[in-house]
């Protein structure tokens, strides 16, 4: 196999501004959690538009962080840089929404997020029912025209099983043959954080979970390489050691079943939300580095080994990403200071 090409940044620019969706979502003050997909031939980029956080016990009720849900929080959608509300979180009575993940076959598109009213994450209670108020939701929106309409489902009683909390991992999914995956975080009652890659046979329809894998697995990402499924997960204790690295683990099933996760340190991420994306030159991972300080794109090589191909935003904050291939180009979406940042690097 030939050497890769090297990775030229062409851009790194402001994508999308609080301000530039404050008419639309009030009080915003920043933009988290992008996903990005290609589909149909236009460019959709989603996010959470977040307000000031509502609750001072947050914590009490869950929320990860003070401004996650159950925080009153937006989606908002970009689409060929017209930007739209998917799904408006209100105060009264109180709903939330966050974390979206596209996926799509190039013709159709599912948005994956998480719904929210009384509790988050760490305060959710098994489902009983799509309309409890002290369950973490899963949500659905599915697209057949490229973006522009959306119908809306809630599949939390599909995906859950015995699971107190769980949520899609924001950024994208991945069709293989006729199997569509999303990568998800699945939270025990004892507070171990656990991955899971929910699958659909039928183009986004239904859906139903493999089985879940590790013990200490926060978000993660997915990639289909040399016929196996690649699984790479941030460790929710990291998030307060500052341990820097990620679980890896690989599937032989599209995600029934997993080999148990193994840590490493070869790429050092930051405990934060990275992207995989398989390219003509090998499988990249985008990572933020060190506290969340600048990024970096990581190349697997034909000798199987991770190399340096670009640094990103260097002394900059740089957050939760995501990324495509397109042509031969790598594009990235990031957060960066409550805006999102887009980065186009060219393969040469």
């Amino acid at each position: 196999m030939a050497q890769a090409p090297k990775l030229r940044l062409a851009a790194d620019t402001v994508l999308l501004d609080p301000r530039d969706v404050d008419k639309l979502v009030p009080g915003v003050v920043e933009l988290r959690a992008p996903a990005i997909a290609q589909v149909s031939g236009h460019i959709l980029v989603a996010c959470d538009a977040r307000t000031p956080p509502v609750h001072a016990d947050w914590e009490a009720i869950g929320g990860a962080m003070a401004a996650d849900l159950p925080n009153p929080n937006s989606l908002v959608m970009m689409r060929d840089g017209v930007v739209e509300v998917l799904r408006s979180g209100a105060v009264e009575p109180q709903t939330g929404f966050s974390d979206p993940s596209l996926i799509s076959d190039g013709a159709r598109v599912v948005l994956f997020h998480a719904r929210s009213a009384d509790v988050g994450f760490f305060g959710s209670r098994p489902w009983r029912g799509d309309d409890a108020r002290d369950t973490l939701h899963v949500d659905i929106g599915r697209s057949a025209d490229g973006g522009l309409t959306w119908e809306f489902s809630t599949i939390t009683g599909a995906v859950a099983g015995e699971y107190s909390g769980v949520f899609a991992t924001s950024g994208h999914g991945l069709v293989v043959g006729s199997t569509w995956l999303q990568p998800a975080v699945m939270r025990l009652a004892d507070g171990r954080t656990r991955h899971a890659t929910w699958r659909s046979e039928d183009a986004g329809k239904t859906w139903s979970s493999g089985a879940a894998c590790g013990h200490d697995c926060d978000e993660s990402a997915l990639a289909y390489i040399g016929g196996r499924l690649v699984m790479s997960a941030r460790s929710t204790a990291a998030f307060r050691s500052g341990a820097l690295g990620r679980w890896w683990s690989v599937s032989e099933d599209l995600g029934l079943t997993w080999a148990e996760p193994h840590w490493s340190s070869e790429i050092p991420a930051a405990a934060c939300n990275a992207s995989l994306v398989d390219t003509p030159h090998g499988l990249a991972c985008i990572y933020a580095e060190a506290g969340r300080i600048g990024g970096r794109i990581m190349l697997l090589d034909h000798r199987n080994q991770w190399r340096e191909w670009a640094k990103l935003g260097t002394g900059r904050a740089f957050g939760y990403a995501d990324a495509l291939w397109a042509g031969d180009e790598l594009v990235v979406v990031y957060e960066s200071d409550g805006a999102l940042r887009r980065v186009v690097a060219v393969a040469e």
